[in-house]
């Protein structure tokens, strides 16, 4: 997805992240934001709202957040839609398969997710049978 795309989807997740960010604040860890002041001061407005909306929600990230803070809220975003739209499967392997899927990622520059996958989807019962 593009950033565009992204940011104007998940506005839950968003204003988790959000959230989170803000307390990042009061533990003087934090970044994300141009002026941290005058987005504390917007955040508290945005927190106000009974329920915000999508379209504050976005103005809001698009006014106070700093580069930074948008790589950071763009990469939470993909790490979210990658993670909801993949079962977690958890699967011991022999050693020598565990090798070969090694070598076919490094040869490949693919992931080994991306491979297992691949293999999966091309596969016919009738081939394992």
């Amino acid at each position: 997805m593009k950033k565009n795309e992204i940011l104007s989807t998940l506005h839950d997740v968003q204003l988790t992240w959000l959230d989170n960010q803000v307390l990042k604040i009061h533990n003087g860890s934090d970044k994300s934001f141009k002026d941290t002041k005058k987005a504390l001061d917007s955040y508290k407005l945005l927190k106000n709202s009974l329920i915000p909306s999508n379209e504050m929600i976005e103005d809001f990230m698009i006014d106070h957040l700093s580069e930074s803070g948008t790589k950071k809220l763009l990469t939470t975003l993909r790490v979210y839609v990658k993670r909801n739209s993949s079962i977690r499967l958890q699967v011991e392997l022999t050693s020598i398969n565990k090798y070969k899927l090694d070598n076919l990622s490094d040869e490949t520059g693919l992931s080994k997710i991306e491979i297992i996958n691949r293999l999966i989807s091309r596969i016919h019962i009738d081939e394992l049978i």
